[in-house]
């Protein structure tokens, strides 16, 4: 999008609130896609954002929201959101000019888990894949780990004697999660000769930290190639572990504070899929 609709100083307020959220560590892609998305309210806005109003917002929100799904618009007003909270913490403004009655309403999700004959197919075609590959399929499937949490991972962040990996979650709260006997072998020989303990576990073919945008392909490409229905990604992996620890006995507070949840109530979801997994294996198996 072009920049020159944009006012000098609406302009400086969006390259300060980009360089601000790179000190938290924001990747590229999710820079970039903050960058659009602000520039889309900035684009012709011609008044300085100090004297921004909800109207201003409002007629902005109102000509945006045509056409566009409801989780589309949330994402856009979360991330305005996020900005105008930004320029309220440097005294640009006095308060957020979104009302909240704007945000569409979604109903509750139950978060998607593989079945058991996916699953196994999943991991079948898995072991076709490039160590580096192989090593990220089975640390998702047996850590539970979010993306940002896999990318984020150093190697002194590991413990193979116990196999577990200190991760870093929302907040920058930390957390212990175990792996599986072949993530250990995996991650071994994907890191054999580096001692470096802060070198990234998974790394790009340039030897840099490896994308979320690259992540997301290489699961997403895993799925299609083992013929899955629908589509694969790291938290259906994530979702998959939950399911499985369920089935497996697990108490809700321990899976909580596996999967680094804040609130029992994200956890209690993973109850509605185990029941649904359940209910299908029932009428397969009695026809």
């Amino acid at each position: 999008m072009d920049r020159t609709n944009i006012a000098k100083e609406n302009h400086k307020y969006l390259d300060n609130y980009l360089l601000w959220l790179a000190t938290y560590e924001r990747s590229d892609f999710t820079l970039n896609m903050y960058t659009n998305r602000i520039m889309m309210f900035l684009d012709g806005y011609t008044k300085r954002l100090k004297d921004v109003t909800e109207a201003d917002v409002f007629g902005f929100y109102n000509k945006y929201k045509l056409g566009k799904k409801e989780s589309t618009i949330i994402h856009m007003l979360i991330i305005l959101e996020g900005f105008f909270k930004y320029l309220v913490l440097k005294k640009v403004i006095e308060e957020i000019p979104i009302f909240y009655g704007w945000f569409p309403k979604l109903p509750i999700s139950t978060p998607k888990a593989l079945m058991p004959p996916d699953y196994a197919r999943v991991m079948l075609q898995a072991e076709k894949l490039v160590l580096r590959d192989r090593g990220m399929v089975e640390f998702f499937a047996s850590s539970g780990v979010r993306l940002r949490e896999l990318i984020k991972l150093d190697i002194g962040d590991l413990n193979f004697d116990k196999r577990t990996a200190l991760v870093t979650g929302k907040g920058n709260k930390q957390r212990l999660v175990p792996f599986s006997e072949e993530a250990s072998f995996l991650l071994k020989e994907l890191n054999y000769g580096i001692d470096y303990p802060r070198s990234a576990v998974f790394r790009s073919n340039r030897g840099n930290r490896i994308s979320s945008k690259r992540v997301y392909e290489i699961i997403r490409d895993l799925g299609i190639a083992a013929g899955l229905k629908t589509s694969l990604s790291p938290h259906v992996f994530r979702h998959s572990f939950a399911t499985r620890l369920l089935l497996h006995g697990m108490d809700l507070e321990t899976l909580r504070k596996i999967l680094g949840h804040e609130d029992m109530d994200t956890t209690l979801k993973y109850t509605k899929i185990l029941d649904e997994e359940i209910k299908n294996w029932y009428e397969k198996a009695m026809g």
